[in-house]
């Protein structure tokens, strides 16, 4: 899990509190989302799918938290439905269309004889939150724990 090997590489030691499992649908994100809250408030919740990032941004509203001004919120799809939502979540977008081009040069390259890297990747998009770049994160984060939160409180 990606999550743990980050954990990891900066020394912080894994919570298993501090993981819930979506399963990639609205009702269980609803569910960790409120574990979490039982808990303390977290200073950001990283979701797998733009569905339950905005399931998410639902329960956090529903407390009276602010996203992303209380909590971070991410998502990971670029569905439709995420360009209605506000606040606009940050996200990775399927780009089709460079994927597509990307397959038809291999596969040219292929037929004309050439050896093709089979671990060639390549990069996501990333749409940020218009009120949240990168450089905002690092620097939301770096206030809270400037104010008393820990490394560690960010689920």
């Amino acid at each position: 899990m990606a999550y743990s090997e980050a954990l990891r590489k900066y020394n912080i030691p894994f919570e298993e509190e501090r993981v819930g499992y979506g399963n990639y649908w609205e009702a269980p994100a609803k569910e960790a989302t409120e574990r979490f809250l039982a808990h303390d408030t977290p200073e950001a919740i990283v979701c797998v799918n733009d569905e339950m990032a905005i399931a998410v941004c639902a329960v956090l509203n529903s407390h009276g938290l602010r996203v992303p001004e209380d909590v971070i919120v991410t998502g990971s799809d670029g569905i439709v439905r995420e360009r209605f939502h506000s606040p606009r979540l940050t996200t990775c977008i399927k780009d089709y269309e460079r994927l597509t081009a990307a397959a038809f040069d291999t596969a040219e390259l292929i037929l004309d004889g050439e050896n093709v890297d089979p671990d060639t990747e390549l990069s996501p998009l990333l749409r940020e939150a218009a009120n949240l770049s990168a450089a905002g994160i690092r620097g939301a984060l770096a206030a809270r724990r400037h104010a008393g939160a820990s490394a560690a409180d960010c689920y």
